[in-house]
């Protein structure tokens, strides 16, 4: 997307994520980065208001597999909680 200029909004709380997977889009001026939890919906809605998106690719999860078996809420706030969050933001805005 990047290349092809458009204006890309990242949003990660680096729990699992690291920033160096980044790097190259971070020297676009076509990328921001938002470092904030998706559990925080205040924050989120906030990011909604001031962006003015077309499309939104969410693709937040928890990618531990073992933790979510052993943790059935971590599982339910990581994936299911954000993955709601956003939903609620996109039809707000």
């Amino acid at each position: 997307m990047l290349e092809r200029s458009n204006r890309v909004v990242c949003v990660d709380n680096f729990i699992l994520g690291r920033r160096e997977h980044l790097k190259d889009a971070m020297e676009n001026p076509n990328f921001s980065l938002h470092e904030l939890d998706l559990l925080e919906l205040d924050k989120l809605d906030e990011l909604f208001n001031q962006e003015n998106f077309d499309a939104v690719f969410h693709l937040a999860a928890n990618s531990d597999i073992r933790a979510g078996t052993e943790s059935t809420e971590r599982d339910l706030k990581l994936t299911f909680m954000t993955s709601y969050h956003v939903l609620e933001c996109m039809q707000r805005y």
